[in-house]
């Protein structure tokens, strides 16, 4: 009887302790899944912040102020009967920053509010500039992609749209008035 009692009790702590290991390992995996999570926000505010610096240098300076601080429709481009100081290769070299903003938003590498919260104006100054949505629909028209996953900048477009919804803009010319 006491062999029986013995191996009965030694089952019971067998248990508990599988129970104990399996309630240890659950907390484990709450525990990597928080801290994946606040990396991956550390990591998405660090690439945020880098285009939002990359876009203060003097490379993107004037482009950006000959965007943000006149009406959309400013010439920025330098083209046939246009008085813009900037030739294609600069604004696409500038709006391909939020492009890939706007690519990494969709494949949640990056969180969108944080995007918004640094660049949103920005991108909102840029999509209603007028040279620039000229642009993107002639070379979308000479790829004949206009619009969808495959069309070129559709990452910078879909961060533009997520803009106005946060801002609750429905026009370019809403935001000229700001």
């Amino acid at each position: 009887m006491k062999k029986w009692a013995l191996k009965e009790w030694l089952e019971f702590l067998q248990a508990i302790s599988i129970i104990i290991g399996v309630f240890f390992i659950g907390f484990q995996i709450k525990n990597q899944t928080e801290t994946l999570q606040v990396t991956q926000k550390v990591n998405s505010a660090s690439f945020v912040l880098k285009i939002s610096d990359d876009l203060d240098k003097p490379r993107y300076e004037k482009i950006m102020y000959a965007i943000e601080d006149h009406a959309g429709n400013y010439p920025i481009i330098n083209t046939k009967g246009h008085k813009g100081k900037f030739n294609s290769h600069q604004i696409e070299d500038y709006i391909g920053k939020f492009d890939t903003i706007g690519f990494l938003i969709h494949e949640n590498v990056i969180l969108e509010t944080m995007a918004y919260n640094e660049l949103g104006y920005d991108v909102e100054k840029t999509w209603c500039n007028k040279d620039v949505y000229d642009y993107l629909i002639k070379i979308r028209q000479q790829d004949k992609h206009l619009s969808g996953d495959q069309a070129f900048y559709n990452g910078f477009e879909e961060f533009a749209k997520y803009c106005f919804f946060k801002d609750k803009i429905k026009s370019c010319s809403e935001i000229d008035e700001e």
